[in-house]
């Protein structure tokens, strides 16, 4: 018998919007279409968009009708685990407390004792998650920089000063670096570099003498090549 996931055809859907600054921006989407029967993905067709505009979780967009998948078996069974954890600790800590303090209260307790070992352990695990769920985790996703770009960028056309190559090959491809001019929507010239892999049968690239580029109007250092976040 097919499980669930044989039903879903992973699709990846090329969709054109107006971003948060009235710029037009493409984005590829890599969806699991369920009813590939109704064709909603075809070119031209008018698809609703829904945008996490304060970008705390992926996928920041998904179209309308498709709902992130959320592995709730799994999750049950992490909170199970988790629980049953604590219970064990708590147990402990009461058996532990009436076979081995011998008067003296909690005082005989030290540092290296089980119990507190196992505190110091669950301590770490949630600090663990929080860095993870909480912390670490969701600052990266706000600071995503080709994210912000692609919802929040301004486009416009840079004049390339410079364009050198610095050394670093990566699958045998040079990285190059380009020095750009761009004036911004209030008439002010600003002036930023871009690091990119060039594909050797492309070189061309590197001779154009303007590119289209996206930058955070609050941060103009911040920029891309409008083709490197579609």
């Amino acid at each position: 018998m097919p499980s669930n996931d044989d039903r879903y055809v992973p699709k990846e859907v090329t969709v054109e919007f107006n971003n948060f600054a009235k710029q037009t921006v493409r984005y590829t989407l890599t969806i699991n279409n369920s009813q590939p029967q109704l064709r909603r993905y075809e070119p031209d067709k008018k698809l609703r968009l829904c945008i996490d505009e304060q970008l705390r979780y992926p996928p920041y967009i998904l179209p309308e009708d498709i709902q992130a998948k959320l592995h709730s078996g799994r999750i049950a069974t992490l909170y199970i685990l988790w629980g049953l954890f604590v219970f064990a600790i708590i147990g402990y800590f009461l058996y532990a407390y009436q076979t081995e303090n011998n008067g003296y209260g909690w005082r005989f307790l030290v540092a290296y004792h089980p119990l507190l070992l196992s505190l110091y352990m669950i301590a770490l695990f949630g600090f663990i998650g929080y860095m993870i769920k909480g912390g670490w985790y969701n600052r990266a996703a706000r600071g995503s920089k080709g994210m912000k770009l692609l919802l929040f960028g301004n486009k416009t056309n840079a004049t390339v000063l410079s364009a050198t190559q610095t050394g670093t090959y990566i699958n045998n491809q040079p990285e190059v670096k380009f020095n750009l001019s761009f004036m911004d929507t209030k008439g002010r010239t600003h002036q930023a570099s871009i690091k990119k892999i060039v594909n050797l049968l492309n070189l061309s690239y590197i001779h154009k003498e303007t590119k289209t580029i996206l930058y955070l109007p609050e941060e103009p250092e911040v920029i891309a090549f409008e083709e490197d976040i579609e």
